[in-house]
């Protein structure tokens, strides 16, 4: 039986934007600014690919989730998050033979804030 390809599913995150090595000092310096432990970037890039709310809970878990994620997200959304080089033209030429799709555990607000910043369109995928 032959299995034909109709669509291709990518993370968006370090695959199509850079984005853990950029975002990682956000959550260093709300915990900081929390006065909360500090955690080291490569422990804090394990949980990179889940949901925010696990390193939360993992790292401070005795802090208010809605304030962690409220203070980290305005320091990341005052990032330039750059786009993987070539992955926009690789899309492109992807897109012309195949549906596109993006996945990721970040908030819509910054994928789309993220899309824009590097002209991607969201007819794209």
């Amino acid at each position: 039986m032959i299995q034909i390809i109709k669509a291709i599913i990518f993370d968006i995150d370090d695959t199509i934007l850079d984005f853990s090595r950029p975002t990682v000092h956000c959550y260093i310096e709300t915990a900081k600014e929390l006065n909360l432990n500090s955690v080291s970037k490569e422990r804090i890039f394990k949980f990179y690919g889940t949901p925010l709310k696990n390193m939360i809970k993992k790292f401070w878990p005795k802090i208010s989730q809605k304030k962690f994620e409220e203070l980290s997200l305005k320091k990341i959304r005052k990032l330039k998050i750059k786009e993987i080089k070539g992955a926009k033209n690789i899309l492109k030429e992807i897109s012309k033979d195949y549906k596109i799709g993006l996945l990721t555990s970040k908030r819509k607000v910054l994928m789309d804030l993220n899309l824009k910043q590097n002209n991607l369109s969201k007819s794209l995928f």
